[in-house]
């Protein structure tokens, strides 16, 4: 990040010094842009990581890192799953690539701490949609489509 930051001092610099009318400031211009587009990228990349480290932090039991390159957090919250007479409930973790099933075990604490269950692995593309909230009592509503088969 430190570099790319003084990538962007010396293009100003350089952009400065240069004649507007050259060939050599549109270039310098046109590189500044795209000097940005990287840093909001290399932000975002960063954020995500920081994103799955405390997500790791709250897991207790997760075996294998959650930190991947191209993983990302979609969202996490109480699931409510059962038939009609039953109900049980899980805390999920639901990654772009996986969803991860677990159960609340401290909430006391500054972070909230939660024993791994199991995993769902995304093996084939997945799509992950909102739902329009139509329960007052949901808070999340989502539609994942795995292949052929569609959860709601």
């Amino acid at each position: 990040h430190q570099r790319l930051t003084r990538y962007k001092l010396l293009l100003k610099i350089l952009s400065e010094k240069t004649p507007n009318e050259s060939s050599e400031f549109k270039q310098l211009i046109e590189a500044s842009t795209e000097l940005k587009q990287i840093q909001n990228i290399a932000l975002q990349n960063q954020q995500q990581a920081n994103q799955l480290q405390e997500t790791q932090r709250k897991i207790i039991g997760l075996k294998e890192p959650l930190l991947s390159s191209d993983r990302f957090l979609i969202v996490e919250g109480n699931l409510l799953y059962g038939d009609g007479k039953e109900k049980h409930e899980c805390y999920v973790f639901i990654f772009n690539d996986m969803i991860l099933v677990t159960k609340p075990i401290s909430t006391n604490t500054s972070i909230p701490q939660f024993r791994y269950k199991h995993k769902i692995i995304f093996e084939v593309p997945s799509v992950i949609k909102s739902l329009p909230n139509t329960d007052s009592q949901s808070k999340i509503g989502f539609q994942l489509l795995i292949g052929t088969s569609n959860y709601t």
